[in-house]
Formats: structure tokens, C-alpha cells, sequence
């Protein structure tokens, strides 16, 4: 019963979710797939509703993705945000916006969490040729002062001057 909506619009919001649970109680689709022993369809989980803020404030200057929540986050920050482009060197060459880029891909992500190793393996081969040699090569020729990478919960920070430090790398203990 916590979970559930609340403020002023939760009576319209209640209608609407027994609206919503009769259509599907009587679909068609629904009524086969018990028909098959499969799970049904019976309910939607409503989230969200509130007031967004007026700007959020962040640290980006242009926002490059394709996942929603990143996307909305910009559009609600007021900040210009791109779909990913297959090639990092279109969003290196053509960036008119001065700061930090923030890049969001979310493809690698969904195939850690189903442990989907050969297609991890794809993203990762087709990553290490189309961004990660462009960022390389970027912050070898100054284009970049340093660059972020946050990854399952850890950070990885490489910057210019930091190339130059191989002592520094850390070797694995097996």
C-alpha cells in the first residue's frame, strides 16, 4: 500500500489502474496465454508523477546518448544532447559546446546483467575500435584533457599527462 500513488491525483489515478486491470483481466491475448499455462498481463505499475524540477544543474555540456532517462535528463537540464553515433570521432570533431560530454551506453550494461558473454564480447571488440582508440588518440594529441568512464559501479580516470605513467598501472595478482 506504500508503493502505491499518492497526493491529489491518486483517486484519478486509482480509477484509472481498475480501468486498466479490467481491459486486461477480458484481452484477448491475455485470456490465451493462461490458456497455454503462460503468465498473464494484469496490471501496470504507475511511477513518475510528480513535479519535475525546474533545471536540474549539471556538470555536462551536451549529453550523447540514446537511453531515455539520460535524454530526459538533458532536455530537463536545458543542455543539447545527440543520439550515439557509431563513431566517437563524429562527436569529437563536430562538438561546439565547451565542457565535459557526458556518454551514456547503456547496451553494455544490459548485456552484463543477463550475462550474455558473446554479445558482451561484440560490444566490447566493436568499443575498443570505434571509441576507446578515438579517446586514446584524442587525449594523446591534446584534444582532450582527461576522460571518465564509470562501469558497474567503479570510476576509471584517464588523463593526458597520466599516459606517460606506466609505472602506475596496476597488475593483476593471478
Amino acid at each position: 500500500q506504500y508503493l502505491m500513488p499518492r497526493g491529489g491525483d491518486r483517486p484519478r489515478l486509482d480509477r484509472i489502474l481498475t480501468e486498466v486491470q479490467m481491459i486486461l483481466h477480458n484481452n484477448q491475448h491475455n485470456l490465451e496465454r493462461e490458456w497455454r499455462g503462460e503468465p498473464v498481463l494484469n496490471s501496470l505499475w504507475f511511477w513518475g508523477c510528480g513535479r519535475l524540477p525546474e533545471v536540474l544543474d549539471v556538470p555536462w555540456s551536451m549529453i550523447v546518448s540514446d537511453d531515455p532517462v539520460a535524454r530526459g535528463l538533458a532536455e530537463l537540464s536545458g543542455i543539447p544532447q545527440i543520439s550515439l553515433p557509431n563513431d566517437l570521432g563524429i562527436v569529437l570533431n563536430n562538438n561546439d559546446a565547451s565542457g565535459d560530454l557526458l556518454i551514456v551506453r547503456d547496451d553494455i550494461h544490459v548485456k552484463t546483467c543477463y550475462q550474455d558473454f558473446g554479445s558482451w564480447q561484440e560490444v566490447m571488440s566493436d568499443m575498443e575500435d570505434m571509441w576507446f582508440t578515438t579517446l586514446l588518440d584524442a587525449l594523446r594529441r591534446g584534444d582532450l584533457d582527461r576522460v571518465t568512464i564509470f562501469a558497474d559501479g567503479a570510476e576509471y580516470r584517464v588523463g593526458r599527462h597520466s599516459l606517460k605513467k606506466f609505472w602506475n598501472v596496476r597488475k593483476a595478482i593471478l
